[in-house]
């Protein structure tokens, strides 16, 4: 199914989207934003990016909520528990894994910071620090490895791949280490806000991603919504279906191999869902309660059952 919450804090109206209904679920905690939305295990965290910073679990088996543990950062003296808008936050293990993020003066120093969180611990472990500068980057879980692309143009801190906007890097949990990972096979595009948006997701344990792109270096580079998947073995990219919509906005999550892309054009919002095996992309319509109740969603796939 797909678990809708808002984005801010101004309700509290979540839902659960299935192909033969809707339902609405318990209430979000009071003063619980979901700018950050993520599910290590069976339960869906949401967190809060300004400070204090707010995260609760959802269950969908049992429609309940909880607190998680705190994130301790200290740093000049101060704990910087503020995500604001700069961190990358993914999935790996069944940890949820937390790069960067911070505010003011905390920014810079926590760019190549690394934490997991542990759900059935409700502990946070602080993990060796990324070999890069992180700003606001896509990550994604592949084969028990977890990848990291995409990120703010405007930091061009050294190290990072923001000197290369086509570089990705891969973490390994088994040896705590990162690795370059396989270049992107075209350029991102950069939108206004210096952000190329770009989502990944796994497809038979191999690395999907998605996004538009540039086709040349060129000034005036053709530039198209594409999607391709990393072949390991012929060390190339292949051409992969992208949904029959190309929207403005994207994210993208996965279950059991079901995989759900959200996003939004001048027509309105979209959900696809593309099932396990399949090459197309099936369109969901999103229930007008939903629509009505949450004015900018974030919607995520989740086990229900």
């Amino acid at each position: 199914g797909v678990f809708a919450t808002a984005r801010g804090a101004s309700t509290d109206a979540c839902f659960l989207i299935t192909e033969s209904g809707t339902r609405r679920t318990a209430p979000r905690p009071p003063y619980q934003s979901g700018y950050y939305v993520e599910r290590p295990q069976n339960e869906v965290i949401v967190m809060s990016g300004l400070e204090p910073m707010r995260a609760r679990a959802y269950n969908p088996s049992e429609n309940t909520w909880r607190d998680i543990a705190p994130l301790v950062r200290m740093y000049g003296g101060r704990n910087y528990d503020s995500l604001d808008y700069q961190a990358s936050l993914g999935c790996v293990g069944g940890h949820l894994v937390v790069l960067g993020g911070g505010i003011d003066e905390s920014r810079e120093p926590l760019m190549r910071r690394m934490d997991a969180y542990d759900p059935a611990e409700d502990t946070w472990s602080r993990l060796p620090d990324v070999p890069f500068t992180s700003d606001m980057n896509g990550l994604v879980e592949v084969g028990g490895k977890l990848y990291c692309f995409g990120g703010y143009q405007g930091h061009q801190g050294p190290g990072s791949q923001h000197e290369d906007a086509r570089r990705t890097f891969v973490y390994d949990p088994a040896t705590r280490a990162w690795t370059d990972g396989p270049r992107l096979p075209h350029e991102p595009l950069v939108n206004e806000y210096g952000l190329k948006y770009i989502s990944a997701f796994e497809r038979s344990k191999r690395l999907c991603i998605m996004g538009t792109f540039s086709l040349n270096d060129g000034p005036f580079s053709p530039s198209l919504f594409l999607a391709f998947v990393w072949d390991p073995t012929r060390e190339t990219w292949d051409a992969f279906p992208t949904p029959p919509v190309v929207p403005e906005y994207r994210s993208v999550s996965q279950v059991d191999g079901h995989v759900v892309a959200y996003g939004y054009d001048s027509a309105g919002e979209h959900i696809f869902v593309l099932r396990p095996g399949s090459r197309n992309w099936a369109e969901w319509d999103i229930p007008a309660v939903v629509d009505n109740a949450i004015p900018l969603p974030h919607f995520h796939a989740v086990r229900i059952g």
